[in-house]
């Protein structure tokens, strides 16, 4: 699901109730998480710097900022178990 394909309010930060924790992501391994969650309804944006995540009720789950070798990833801590 795309974000210009839908009309909801999207969350620009995390919750407070969420807990974030940050890691590098290599590219190859990061853009076939996008395709996984794509797949599965969440909604992922491209942004200038790289990509948001959000759920389906617009609670922002993760964010990644493009580098060299890889991204830069906050996201919930237990997004991915």
């Amino acid at each position: 699901m795309d974000a210009n394909n839908i009309n909801l309010e999207l969350n620009k930060n995390f919750s407070k109730d969420h807990k974030t924790c940050s890691r590098i992501w290599s590219k190859s391994d990061f853009q076939e998480m996008l395709k996984a969650v794509r797949k599965q309804g969440f909604i992922v944006s491209k942004i200038d710097s790289g990509y948001t995540m959000h759920a389906n009720n617009g609670v922002l789950l993760l964010r990644a900022m493009n580098g060299r070798n890889g991204y830069l990833v906050r996201q919930v801590c237990d997004l991915f178990g």
